[in-house]
């Protein structure tokens, strides 16, 4: 990951739902706390370990780049 591309801000949420889209390059994330849908790009070489902390109800800190940004460069367990 590129220093620009680099968690800015650390929002602790709750897992609603995620959803794949065929073809699309992220797939979707849902959080309780946020009407927002946030971005998990398929590109990042993390994604699977990524996508596996975002489990239906984990609680967790997601890495945005900023308040009101909606891709997720990082998630750690709550």
């Amino acid at each position: 990951m590129s220093p620009s591309h680099e968690a800015g801000l650390y929002r602790e949420l709750t897992v609603a739902r995620t959803r794949s889209r065929e073809g699309a390059d992220h797939v979707e994330v849902m959080f309780f706390e946020s009407p927002r849908i946030f971005r998990l790009p398929r590109g990042d070489p993390r994604f699977e370990a990524l996508l596996e902390r975002l489990a239906h109800g984990a609680r967790v800190h997601v890495g945005l780049e900023s308040a009101d940004g909606d891709e997720i460069l990082d998630v750690k367990a709550g």
